[in-house]
């Protein structure tokens, strides 16, 4: 097992009050720590890693968070794509990540959530940070960086997932020069720590009805298409072997890294595989038993479509 991609989840607060995400009631202010970073990528089984997803809570409120990001930068030799998630209320701070990390990974995106116009982003976010999300990704821009790449990331649920909504977000990214990606509401004890709580889901008629406006208006995206395949069958092709066997690889090709030290499968695995300190000392034979599969998430899908031989 030599892990192609890592979703990294640095710090366990956040400054935004999402109805999706639960992350910001934590009461610590948990950070993993840099020696648990540093142990991490010493483990042989991370030693091939080729893209990072660096999230949270909300990373860019962590101190250091540019030589924090530089040192995994430095651990991992062969990366080639490294995302930074961030809710947009850091533009100066994510500005400089970007100025002193970007160019010495070959791809380096900023992902930053927004949620649909002004209102409905602060109904959903708990806070208005709609002009401070718009001012990250103009900064990120004017960089002028060759390798960096901005995208606005957005959840849908009941209360945005409109055909309207997504016109709109489509419209903005263009006007700041940036791709849109967007996933359907999900519960994750693990990672959102909603569960329970969750806000209402999209229909299914109305996801479908989402996806093929997307899919019509961003052709060339796969994780679209992958969606919309998902919310039509229940099912992932690239999840299933040919007599229709789960052949996710989370645990094997991907892994989710909590700041609390302990890696799971991925970021719906309530199971933990291993520890920052340790590396991975379970093998998973039975995925699928104690996790909701199959999911539809791009930390998910992007590495079976990357990876996956």
């Amino acid at each position: 097992m030599k892990f192609k991609s890592v979703n990294l989840l640095l710090n366990g607060y956040c400054n935004n009050k999402c109805n999706m995400c639960y992350i910001w009631k934590n009461k610590e202010r948990a950070n993993l720590p840099l020696e648990e970073i540093i142990n991490l990528f010493s483990h042989k089984e991370f030693s091939e890693v080729e893209d990072i997803s660096l999230s949270g809570g909300e990373p860019l409120m962590i101190d250091g968070i540019s030589n924090i990001i530089g040192t995994i930068i430095d651990r991992n030799p062969k990366l080639e794509m490294a995302f930074l998630n961030t809710n947009g209320t850091y533009p100066i701070r994510t500005r400089i990540v970007c100025e002193e990390q970007a160019k010495r990974v070959p791809q380096f995106y900023v992902s930053v959530s927004l949620e649909g116009p002004r209102d409905l982003n602060k109904k959903i976010r708990g806070i208005d940070t709609y002009d401070l999300a718009i001012k990250t990704l103009k900064e990120v821009k004017s960089l002028g960086i060759q390798n960096i790449k901005t995208i606005i990331s957005t959840t849908l649920q009941r209360e945005n997932g409109t055909i309207e909504n997504l016109e709109y977000l489509l419209d903005l990214a263009e006007k700041v020069r940036s791709t849109l990606t967007f996933r359907f509401v999900e519960i994750s004890t693990t990672y959102y720590q909603n569960e329970g709580t969750t806000p209402g889901t999209v229909p299914k008629e109305t996801k479908l009805e989402i996806l093929n406006f997307a899919t019509k208006n961003i052709p060339n995206d796969k994780f679209l298409r992958v969606q919309k395949e998902f919310v039509e069958t229940g099912q992932i092709p690239i999840m299933l072997d040919q007599k229709g066997n789960l052949l996710c690889k989370a645990g094997d090709l991907f892994c989710f890294v909590k700041y609390d030290s302990n890696i799971y499968p991925c970021l719906y695995s309530t199971r933990i595989i291993g520890t920052t300190s340790t590396g991975v000392n379970t093998s998973i034979t039975d995925l699928g038993d104690k996790e909701p599969c199959p999911c539809c998430t791009e930390c998910h899908i992007y590495p079976m479509l990357n990876y996956l031989k």
